[in-house]
């Protein structure tokens, strides 16, 4: 007997920007992360924070999962004062004719130590420093997607687009181009339209 797939993993549930019904605040996304952990039998703690660091930068970075899911211990650079820096993440959508053109993109993700996101950070530091693998999150997209539905009730893409929103709209870097380069985005008129503000936030601008 086959059991059926869970509702995320089916291919005609595939979520999209009109499943998102707000954009909120990184505190209400950090406590989504806090919710309630994977019943583990063997070293829940562990485990549970593993979890939670892996959402942490999945909406930090605003990186794909499959991005997130190829980050090694030894990309983290503890040097900056003001960020941890994640080095040279392979960005993976790319068309082959782009990659045989320009090689596979690489991006370095920022984590910062203070400000709104510093919650976020302390997760994902605080994993790395007990983290026993090579790999950050050693486990395949199937697994991402279920731990995510499990703590937050939500899919992996929804952390991706909250961040681009926030970094365009409340951390005001409304250049589609610039979040773009960021994120690891080729195309930014893919991302144009998360910027939610009108003329109001050009009054300077547009009186030069």
């Amino acid at each position: 007997m086959t059991h059926p797939k869970p509702v995320w993993l089916h291919p005609e549930h595939r979520r999209t920007l009109k499943d998102i019904k707000r954009f909120i605040e990184p505190q209400q996304i950090f406590q989504y992360i806090m919710g309630k952990g994977w019943n583990y039998k063997t070293q829940p703690d562990y485990y549970n924070a593993r979890d939670r660091a892996f959402l942490s930068l999945m909406f930090v970075s605003g990186l794909r999962v499959c991005e997130v899911l190829s980050i090694r211990k030894d990309q983290f650079d503890f040097t900056d004062a003001d960020f941890i820096i994640v080095k040279d993440v392979e960005i993976k959508k790319r068309k082959a004719k782009t990659i045989a053109r320009k090689g596979r993109p690489k991006i370095d993700v920022v984590l910062p130590l203070e400000g709104e996101l510093v919650d976020f950070t302390a997760l994902v530091e605080q994993y790395y420093r007990i983290c026993e693998s090579e790999r950050l999150f050693p486990f395949g997209t199937k697994r991402a997607w279920a731990i995510t539905k499990t703590i937050t009730g939500k899919w992996n893409h929804y952390f991706r687009s909250q961040r681009i929103s926030d970094m365009m709209n409340r951390q005001g870097i409304p250049s589609s181009d610039k979040v773009a380069k960021i994120v690891g985005i080729d195309n930014p008129q893919t991302i144009s339209h998360y910027y939610k503000g009108t003329w109001k936030e050009a009054r300077e601008e547009l009186l030069k």
